[in-house]
């Protein structure tokens, strides 16, 4: 009854335990889990194509899940409406000039610099290399040392189970 699970540094979806030998793809009320050999009881087993079918996009080793914010350093700083509106200022240009010059639209610069709209980062950039000025800043970590959790919630910590 064994399947063609993994082997290697997986953890258990319900009980979050480290899956040690093989990996089981189980069927829980339409959800298809990847558990240990104790959590095997709860759904019923997914036969030999069942797991082929999930498994068969998987090349070479998984990576880990990275964080969203691991990739942001930069935030955009709280006044840059009026930091735009003041480089431009300088340099004695109207909204609409400064719209042909990065080809945008001249009601999105005034949307900016009314602080409406937050730009994205093609428009950032290309505000601040016609104006001249920097519209981000570094973020701070709150917590640099961060400790390790030992045990991550899992589906099994919240849905009650019924035995069969």
């Amino acid at each position: 009854m064994e399947q063609g699970g993994l082997i290697g540094c997986m953890q258990c979806e319900m009980c979050g335990s480290e899956i040690i030998g093989k990996s089981y793809r189980i069927l829980i009320e339409g959800s298809e889990l990847t558990v240990c050999a104790n959590c095997l009881r709860y759904g019923t087993v997914l036969d030999e194509e069942g797991s082929k079918r999930i498994f068969s996009g998987m090349k070479g080793k998984k990576k880990g899940r990275r964080s969203i914010f691991d990739e942001i350093v930069d935030e955009l700083v709280l006044d840059y409406g009026t930091k735009v509106r003041k480089a431009r200022e300088e340099k004695g240009w109207s909204c609409e000039e400064l719209a042909k010059r990065i080809n945008e639209r001249e009601s999105l610069i005034k949307k900016v610099e009314r602080e409406d709209i937050r730009p994205d980062d093609a428009l950032r950039r290309k505000l601040e290399s016609v104006l001249s000025i920097k519209l981000t800043e570094g973020i701070e970590e709150a917590n640099p040392q961060r400790k390790r959790v030992e045990r991550r919630l899992t589906l099994g910590d919240i849905v009650s189970l019924k035995r069969k």
